[in-house]
């Protein structure tokens, strides 16, 4: 049996391609904004041709709501994969990994980030909370199992998720408001300590 066949290279080659410009429209976008970034823009960086770009995505707002629900996709999947790998880990861990995975999908799709923060604003509230509760949804699976083992009070598990959220999504913004570049890892540990110990001395 050919495992090579002409069919499975040309989807291959098909499916790389689709990924140099994804990867080339996100470059683009947020070098230029999300409502003047130019398809010429993203196949001059992506090495292609104009008509090849419409060969993958039907239009520009085709190109763009893929390359957000990709990016989206990517670091969902990889915050499943950190929780799968440490398994029953103690919940500050199993937290410490969530973080990490996220700043560090973070410190690698700067650009991401800042694309997602300026579709948000062109949003209605509904949609931008709807934006984010994917990743919510993990933090409250993650808080019903640190409530079982006692590392968090029940009483107050309802905000843990969105209290969660939002103290990653105010060390982003504010990275992205400052142009800092520094790697965001040091930030997971006092994240972590804040989030279960509190700010008291």
């Amino acid at each position: 049996m050919n495992m090579h066949s002409p069919t499975s290279l040309r989807e291959r080659l098909r499916e790389t391609t689709r990924e140099v410009i994804l990867d080339a429209a996100e470059t683009a976008f947020a070098k230029d904004g999300l409502n003047r970034g130019r398809v010429e823009d993203v196949a001059a960086i992506a090495g292609v041709a104009v008509g090849t770009v419409y060969n993958h995505f039907a239009d520009r707002g085709a190109l763009v709501k893929v390359l957000l629900e990709r990016r989206r996709e990517e670091s969902l999947s990889l915050v499943d994969r950190a929780l799968a790998d440490l398994g029953h880990a103690p919940f500050a861990s199993r937290l410490e990994a969530v973080l990490t995975t996220m700043v560090a999908y973070f410190d690698t799709h700067r650009t991401f980030f800042s694309l997602l923060l300026e579709e948000e604003v062109q949003r209605d509230v509904s949609k931008r909370l709807s934006s984010t509760m994917a990743l919510v949804a993990r933090l409250e699976t993650l808080v019903v199992a640190g409530v079982a083992e006692r590392a968090l009070r029940k009483e107050d598990a309802g905000l843990y998720p969105m209290l969660l959220a939002g103290m990653l999504r105010g060390v982003f913004v504010h990275a992205l408001h400052t142009k800092t570049t520094a790697p965001l890892a040091s930030t997971v540990k006092p994240m972590v300590r804040l989030f279960l110990e509190g700010a008291a001395p």
